[in-house]
């Protein structure tokens, strides 16, 4: 991937005729304290570093915006900049949004690359990150310590906010659950399997007990076979009713556990899904 960029880089943005500039943002954990970091390589060989905060509230999205921002407004200011302007960015979200023109809140970001293009021939470019791009890297180190500077508690747009938000509650919901696995063979089945052990997992599905209980549909939560509450445990551990089933599933005595959170080994045995006969939580 680097030595692709660098050659692609070379070839299209010779040194001698473009201002190169490298954007990047930060964030701690994705959130809070943003710092934009921009790296501009001048024709003449001269060269600037620009580390700056984005707030106490900033994403890595915001960070990087405002970066692509700082970049704009920096070569508009230089006397050094050459008619050709490049900038280099690992921020694919932020291209795509910038070349779909459709977010309001990068209005502000929209005027000041028109601006720019008034006066000069200005291309936005997609390069990877952490690759050892030398540019991208500088960029990257800039805006870690642009993050680290004092922060200012301005407000928000309710779009980063809701993000914010998510993001938070993303990282919370991973802190909870050390043993999610996201390997889990649950992705490895068709739709329909997944459906119906997704619905065995929850509990949420159409069995005498949950569509009892929980919505009073029916006269009981019994099972049909008389002897305990109908649930995916009585149904898939000792409804007699389902015993020749259970054994064309699973030769063996097996845990709960096993048959809706196991390998997919756990449920190899299983006839192919035309095969088999509906479930209550189908």
């Amino acid at each position: 991937m680097k030595a692709l960029t660098l050659e692609y880089i070379q070839e299209h943005f010779l040194r001698d005729t473009w201002t190169c500039v490298y954007t990047d943002g930060s964030a701690d954990k994705a959130v809070r304290n943003g710092g934009a970091g921009v790296y501009i390589q001048y024709p003449e060989g001269e060269e600037e570093q620009i580390s700056t905060p984005t707030g106490h509230f900033s994403s890595n999205y915001n960070a990087e915006v405002m970066a692509l921002l700082q970049g704009a407004k920096r070569v508009l200011e230089s006397p050094h900049t050459a008619s050709k302007v490049v900038s280099l960015s690992d921020a694919k979200s932020v291209l795509q949004a910038v070349h779909a023109n459709k977010d309001k809140e990068l209005d502000y970001l929209f005027g000041t690359l028109y601006t720019l293009t008034e006066t000069h021939e200005t291309v936005l470019q997609w390069i990877p990150a952490h690759c050892g791009i030398v540019g991208n890297e500088t960029a990257d180190n800039l805006a870690k310590e642009g993050s680290k500077k004092d922060q200012q508690s301005s407000s928000t747009t309710y779009k980063e906010a809701k993000h914010i938000i998510k993001q938070y509650q993303q990282r919370k919901w991973a802190d909870q659950h050390p043993n999610y696995n996201k390997c889990d063979p649950y992705y490895e089945l068709d739709r329909s399997e997944q459906v119906l052990i997704f619905r065995l997992r929850t509990c949420h599905n159409r069995m005498n007990h949950h569509m009892y209980t929980k919505f009073k549909i029916g006269s009981t939560d019994q099972c049909p076979c008389a002897a305990g509450e109908m649930t995916a445990e009585h149904l898939l551990q000792t409804c007699p009713l389902y015993k020749v089933l259970r054994k064309r599933f699973w030769s063996q005595p097996t845990f709960l556990q096993n048959k809706l959170f196991g390998c997919l080994d756990d449920r190899a045995e299983r006839p192919p899904l035309r095969e088999r006969p509906k479930l209550p939580s189908e």
